[in-house]
């Protein structure tokens, strides 16, 4: 963990912007919103039309930041940015992805009940054969080795996710800014990453090179979030989730204004007090 790797105004200015984006679903095809997926969990469409942070230049903070701990050919292979919030205990799992590295940003939460990352030191160096999930009595031999990384917004966890690891529940909303790197030859998935051109910078241009695919692409197309597309073939759940929200908030705000126009001014004025 590095403590504070983005200063507090900074993050002050991301954690603003990405509220207002994770309020406005996807329901076209404008690249400041977000996409709200049926586990309670919201995703930016486009995580480099943020304004108020570059995140194409994070990125080369972070590789820099890491010295010898990363490997001078690794690439970024995924850019996320999330919204957890009302999202309970998850299980412990391994991702599966040897030789990869993982950056992980609290914008806010990052504690106890807003999502803190766990881990279990070492497990990374286990030849294990765990395809995702650990079974309760895995997890329960493994107890001794867990490392709770809970941090304040702007802190900075980077751990290797062949290793085992989890987060904490999610009572209080945590966002978080989600980095990926690996070989270039990697067998392992990656993502493809919308690039804004409001976020190509001279710096950016001068290390494109961390942020381009490899000659074959074979990897690419089933992870971060080019899997969205998925939302695709089950909107359901998704328009449920959004209709009810906006439907609340429409009977709220006509509600209120019928009652301004029925009701004696006196009337009105006393129950805007009370509230």
């Amino acid at each position: 963990m590095i403590k504070q790797f983005v200063g507090q105004p900074a993050v002050d200015r991301l954690a603003s912007e990405m509220q207002s984006l994770f309020s406005k679903p996807l329901l076209n095809k404008r690249s400041r919103t977000s996409v709200w997926l049926v586990s309670g969990v919201k995703e930016l469409a486009v995580p480099t039309a943020l304004r108020s942070l570059n995140l194409l230049e994070l990125c080369l903070d972070v590789r820099a930041a890491l010295g010898d701990v990363i490997s001078s050919e690794m690439i970024v292979t995924n850019l996320q940015v999330f919204s957890d919030v009302g999202v309970g205990d998850y299980f412990w799992h391994t991702d599966q992805r040897k030789g990869m590295l993982r950056a992980l940003l609290y914008v806010q939460g990052g504690d106890e009940i807003s999502g803190g990352f766990q881990y279990m030191r070492g497990t990374h160096a286990i030849e294990h054969t765990v395809s995702h999930e650990l079974t309760p009595s895995e997890a329960e031999h493994l107890g001794g080795r867990i490392e709770r990384c809970n941090g304040d917004p702007g802190d900075l966890v980077v751990f290797d996710p062949f290793g085992f690891h989890t987060k904490g529940v999610c009572t209080d909303e945590r966002l978080t800014v989600m980095i990926e790197f690996q070989r270039p030859e990697s067998p392992h998935d990656k993502a493809s990453i919308d690039v804004n051109s409001l976020s190509l910078t001279e710096r950016v241009v001068d290390n494109i090179r961390f942020f381009m695919p490899p000659p074959s692409t074979e990897t690419y197309g089933s992870h971060g979030v080019d899997i969205n597309v998925e939302n695709d073939w089950f909107p359901a759940p998704v328009l449920r989730s959004i209709l009810t929200d906006l439907i609340r908030l429409n009977v709220r705000r006509s509600a209120s204004t019928l009652g301004r126009r029925l009701l004696p001014a006196s009337i009105v004025e006393k129950l805007r007090r009370k509230r």
